[in-house]
């Protein structure tokens, strides 16, 4: 393989890998700081060298617009992290905008379904982004992780989102009752910077 069709690939597992740095939850409920227990934890699923799930908004609000999270990201290293990779809120009904996003080199046979809709295009790599609303109900003390399940074979039709509930040790864990709407995919010529993955 030619080493500029290596690099997209090594740029992207960059990106990825500090995206799955451990980080503490950000606080996205009002008022002053509960014990955790008493409290919901929220994840985007996040693989290495994979797609990617980002929260972009929660309860009709910007991430980066939460207090917590104020000054984030200081510069393009911080934005690698994808932030936030887990978020504390009260138990209720909540609702999440979320983006999945992939790039990959064109010539990858995953990606051949989703590059017939980009034409002959003379790039080397794409970015396939595909955003949704989830709502469910949250539970205290207990963590859901936004997760994907994807048939590549079909394409951006082969996609489809479920939140996985686990109890605190982790061991427990069922699908929680989700629905899923607004979803909208598109093709993007090149690799986007994590600043504009983190993009409203």
């Amino acid at each position: 393989m030619k080493i500029e069709n290596i690099l997209p690939i090594l740029l992207i597992s960059l990106l990825t890998s500090c995206a799955l740095a451990p980080s503490e939850p950000y606080k996205f409920y009002s008022g002053p700081r509960v014990d955790p227990s008493s409290t919901s934890i929220v994840k985007p699923m996040r693989t290495f060298g994979g797609p990617a799930i980002i929260i972009n908004a929660v309860d009709g609000k910007y991430s980066l617009d939460y207090e917590s999270m104020y000054g984030y990201p200081q510069n393009e290293t911080s934005a690698n992290r994808l932030e936030p990779q887990a978020i504390l809120l009260a138990p209720g009904e909540h609702n999440f905008k979320i983006k999945f996003t992939f790039t990959d080199v064109v010539n990858k046979l995953e990606m051949i379904t989703l590059l017939t809709l980009i034409g002959s295009s003379p790039v080397k790599n794409a970015t396939f982004q595909k955003t949704a609303d989830i709502h469910f109900l949250t539970d205290a003390g207990k963590t859901y992780t936004i997760r994907y399940l994807w048939n590549k074979s079909k394409g951006e039709k082969g996609i489809t989102f479920y939140v996985e509930a686990c109890d605190n040790s982790g061991q427990h864990c069922t699908e929680a009752p989700s629905t899923a709407s607004n979803e909208l995919s598109q093709i993007i010529p090149g690799t986007l910077s994590a600043q504009q993955l983190l993009s409203k």
